[in-house]
This record gives C-alpha cells, structure tokens and sequence, in this order.
C-alpha cells in the first residue's frame, strides 16, 4: 500500500507530533491520538476504522507513516468519505481539520484562500511617519543604486 504524501500533511504530521509526542520519542500513542482526532468530530467508529488502517501492526501507537495514513483518513472522512479505506490512502485529499490546529492547517491548504492581516478592507496598516523615516533610513544604509538594492 504505497502511498505519496503531500508536504502539507507532512507539516501538519509534524506539528500534531509535536503535541502529541512532547517527548520526541517519534510515536503517538494510542491515548495521545484520541484526544487530538477527538478535535476532528468524527463518529467514533469513523476514526476506530481509521486507526485500525493506519496502525497495521496492531501497536497501539502511530509512528510517522501511520499517522500520515490517519491524517489522511480524517480529511477525507470530514469530506464526507466516512467510510474510510485503502484506496483513500493513495490519494491526496483535504487537510484533516483539527481545531488545535485550525489557522495552522488552513494556511498549509493550498486551496484555501489567504489569509490577510486583521486591518481595514484587507489593506497593510497604515505607516506612521516615525516608521517610515526608520524604513528609509534603514534602506539608505544598504547603499543602493538608483533607488535599487541587488538580492545578494
């Protein structure tokens, strides 16, 4: 069952690690993944099926591929394909949503839109004069060459 996994899931493979494995060990446990694939507020058969994909072994524990594999699962489960399976593992589909992770997730979906800065119709907040005299005098001690500076 060879599955390719975007860079998306694995970012948030490793932040759900991250939370989930404090200690760095590299597994989720059984007991840590309830609580983060709780946040997905699939039924709880959905998410035994997924578990019982993911952790093929039989362990009780998620190392990084598995829980690929139930990261996965969950997208497509909260799409609407609650009945998870293996040939859902081979495909990319949407980014598991967990509220731990919200802003997180939604900004590694390349199909959600972006997200902008809290300020008045989308617009960059505005510049103060002090700011602006820092940014110029800033910029003038790069030295650059009719109004240009090289990317070096």
């Amino acid at each position: 069952m060879s599955a390719s996994f975007t860079p998306e899931e694995r970012r948030l493979q490793k932040l759900v690690l991250a939370k989930g494995d404090p200690t760095g060990t590299g597994v989720l446990t059984g007991e840590a993944a309830v609580k983060i694939f709780a946040e997905s507020n699939l039924p709880p058969a959905t998410l035994g099926g997924i578990w019982a994909l993911a952790d093929v072994e039989n362990n009780g524990y998620l190392t990084g591929r598995g829980l690929l594999i139930a990261l996965r699962l969950i997208g497509w489960a909260q799409s609407g394909d609650e009945d998870p399976n293996e040939m859902l593992i081979k495909k990319a589909g949407p980014l598991a949503k967990l509220p731990s992770f919200s802003s997180i997730s939604e900004s590694l979906n390349p199909f959600s839109p972006p997200i902008l800065p809290n300020t008045a119709a989308g617009r960059a907040p505005q510049l103060t004069p002090e700011d602006r005299s820092k940014f110029i005098r800033l910029f003038n001690t790069i030295k650059p060459v009719n109004g240009f500076i090289t990317g070096e």
